[in-house]
């Protein structure tokens, strides 16, 4: 590889002396030309790694026009690359951009006829704003170039740009069976009256596409083969389209409703129709009862997974689903009013579960040791649990010892809530009896000290995640411990751990280097030396919170990091795409931290030495920014905010919440500059004009001092919208 990229380069350098040099020059240039055209077919193909390389070292600009001004290539036909038929990878927006945008000659460069599944949209965090990228005429080049003759399945999760016609092209594909348009908000119901004329399709995802009203969903019922059906926080989902959609499509397996306004009507013809149902989910149905999960078990005897979280169902349904549903593996019951006896019932009636969550489990009844021994006696497959905020008062190292010696394979269990009675005695019992825990939140675990978490280090190898957040207990001894017996880790939180110190992170920067989230958000005693320890140690690190106590009624605020710490940062962590810096004051400047050019999320509220230089930086350098939080920050003005306007065109989420010098000029130049903008928190002293027009923009706006718009709330600095699902 390195001889072609050497290669090409020496043609660019030859091509670009050319026509000062003369003729001599001239022959040299076709020896060269001929030289890489020999390295460029030598297998016939470019494989994903020689693409990767080639784009990495010439970059797309610089490789058109070798490609287009050498006549022997250009005129040659030859695959440069070929597409594999699951295309899933950073090539795709890559290579589109190439073949939608440059000389048609590319399209015949880059081979796609293989192409059998491709996906546009991505999973990982630092590249959350790619499928922006995604356009209609993308969708209409897929459809209309013939490069794509044999796609079947499509993933266009997130690709927020695609609307209605992108449905009207992809209508036309006699192969498709399959389409995710998760999160794609412009989509509306004639886009799924387009959809509808797919009839081929086995599987729909329109989660999220809040735009959706029975309407459109009707039309999906001659979908007749669909397998596969998500309409999860479609909100205007309601009984006719279900009863509809069920009525045609009686090969349904997976079916998810969530937040939608169905009621046990819904429910009853789904029962009768959908008799191979394996999956449905109900989250936040608050029109479903126990009668209509009585209908439903009794229609869809195969159901192995049920998401009834936030229902209004109590023992009852839970009774008629342990009855008819032997097969059930996964059960959501948070804020279920559910007890012991539905428990036992579970226990009793369903071997097989491998996943349950109860989540406030026991508020609505009498519920504790009782309910959750009987399951770890019935269900030894369990995987994951989840007892986050049970009624703790009532639930005791008892039903826990006996969930660790009855369920050997456990990966992930949550045991986090307010003021836990358990002690290390159950976590002695979690170390010695699962094995292949991989995730473990023991949040506000106040009783439970080293003793335990040392078992924990020691007996599960395997684990990944740990969430310590609130063990006042928990000393260095204990981290040392982890440090040392668990290298793989890569998520730490150690919120509110008040005996750990700077010493501890010499141990973590030698000890976790796959780390890539860490919680030191009110650790009083950490300061610089230990976030310099940690960057130089954990490269990979990619969110970071390093926000210090606030003490309350004017009281001094407990800060120890300083610029150093941001040097240390910017300089040693290039991943980093999230950092929370509240109540650091004695920060002044965050242009170092600005290297980490990856960054989306950051906050800085209550950084009140902050100035605009520091701000511009980022704006200037962190391109990909979506989320920032400024409040409190009342040094910057609108140069802070212009810059953030014109570096931070992705910006969703910005809080200028008591930044007094902010005045209409900077608010203005966020509305131009920042279109994806949704939410804004403004100081009272923006004038009415400027807020009305950010509102036509459909911007949600909370001005300091003004109480919120219904169906929002505030959380971490961030304005938030009630119930809102989030698919990252």
């Amino acid at each position: 590889m390195s001889k072609v990229v050497a290669q090409a380069e020496h043609v660019q350098e030859s091509q670009s002396n050319e026509s000062t040099d003369g003729p001599k020059k001239k022959q040299r240039v076709q020896k060269s030309i001929s030289k890489l055209l020999q390295l460029l077919l030598e297998k016939g193909e470019f494989s994903k790694h020689v693409m990767d390389l080639i784009l990495r070292y010439l970059t797309l600009d610089k490789m058109s026009p070798l490609m287009t001004t050498c006549r022997d290539i250009y005129n040659e036909d030859f695959v440069l690359f070929q597409a594999p038929k699951k295309w899933i990878d950073n090539t795709v927006r890559k290579l589109f951009e190439v073949m939608t945008a440059m000389e048609s000659r590319w399209t015949s460069w880059i081979c796609t006829s293989k192409v059998e599944e491709m996906v546009l949209s991505v999973d990982d965090s630092r590249e959350r704003d790619a499928p922006k990228l995604v356009t209609d005429e993308w969708i209409r080049f897929v459809v209309r170039s013939g490069k794509f003759s044999q796609l079947a399945a499509i993933n266009l999760r997130r690709c927020s740009n695609i609307r209605d016609v992108s449905l009207i092209e992809l209508a036309r594909c006699p192969k498709l069976t399959s389409i995710d348009l998760g999160g794609c908000y412009e989509i509306t119901d004639a886009g799924a009256i387009e959809l509808a004329r797919c009839s081929q399709l086995t599987s729909i995802d329109l989660s999220r596409c809040h735009k959706i009203t029975d309407a459109g969903a009707i039309e999906l019922a001659r979908c007749s083969q669909l397998i596969s059906l998500n309409f999860g926080t479609c909100r205007n989902i309601t009984n006719a389209s279900v009863t509809s959609i069920v009525k045609g499509c009686v090969q349904l397996t997976s079916i998810n409703l969530s937040s939608s306004k169905i009621t046990d009507k819904s429910l009853i013809e789904i029962g009768h129709a959908c008799s191979q149902l394996i999956s449905i989910d109900l989250y936040q149905c608050h029109g479903i009862t126990d009668v209509g999960v009585a209908a439903l078990a009794k229609g869809s005897p195969q159901l192995t997974a049920i998401n009834l979280e936030w229902c209004s169902i109590t023992n009852a349904g839970v009774h008629s689903l342990a009855n008819e549903c032997k097969r059930l593996t996964s059960i959501g019951l948070s804020k279920c009013n559910v007890t012991d006896a539905a428990l036992i019932e579970i226990g009793q009636r369903c071997p097989q579960l491998t996943s349950i969550n109860l989540e406030s489990y026991g508020y609505g009844g009498t519920a504790g040791d009782t309910g959750l021994v009987a399951l770890a006696k019935g269900c030894p497959n369990l995987t994951f649990i989840n007892l986050d905020n049970v009624h703790w008062a009532s639930v005791t190292d008892a039903s826990l010892i006996e969930i660790a010696r009855g369920c050997p394979q456990l990966t992930s269990i949550n045991l986090s809530g307010d003021d836990p009675q358990f002690t290390d005695a159950s976590l002695i019992e979690i170390g010695r009896g699962c094995s292949q825990l991989s995730f473990i939140n023991l949040s506000g675990c106040d009783k439970i000290t080293d003793l335990g978490l040392i078992e924990i280090a020691r007996g599960c190898s395997q684990l990944t995640s740990i969430d310590l957040s609130h063990c006042t207990k928990i000393t260095e001894a204990g981290l040392i411990e982890i440090v040392h017996k668990l290298p793989q880790l890569t998520s730490l939180n150690l919120c509110r751990c008040d005996n750990i110190t700077d010493a501890s992170f010499i141990e973590i920067g030698q000890g976790l280097s796959q780390l890539t989230s860490i919680d030191l958000s009110r650790c009083t005693k950490i300061g610089d030396a230990g976030v310099e320890a940690l960057a130089k140690g954990c490269p990979q690190l990619e969110s970071i919170d390093l926000s210090c106590q606030s003490t309350a009624f004017g009281g001094e605020t407990i800060s120890n990091i300083t610029n150093v710490s941001m040097v240390a940062l910017g300089k040693r962590c290039p991943q980093l795409i999230s950092i929370k810096l509240r109540h650091c004051y004695k920060i002044t400047d965050t242009s170092e931290l600005a290297k980490c050019s990856q960054l989306t999320h950051i906050d800085l509220s209550f950084c009140s030495n902050i100035e605009d230089a520091g701000v511009e930086a980022l704006a200037n350098r962190c391109p990909q920014l979506t989320r920032i939080d400024l409040s409190y920050c009342t040094k910057i003005t609108d140069a802070s905010v212009e810059a953030l306007a014109k570096g931070c065109a992705q910006l969703t989420n910005i809080n200028l919440g008591h930044c007094n010098s902010i005045t209409g000029v900077g608010v203005g130049a966020l509305g131009k500059g920042c279109p994806h903008l949704n939410f804004i928190h403004l100081p009272d002293c923006i004038n009415e004009a400027h807020v009305d027009a950010l509102r036509e923009k459909k911007v949600h706006v909370y001005v300091d001092e003004v109480p919120l718009q219904a169906g929002y709330f505030m959380q971490d600095g961030s304005y938030q919208l009630l119930n809102e699902n989030n698919d990252e």
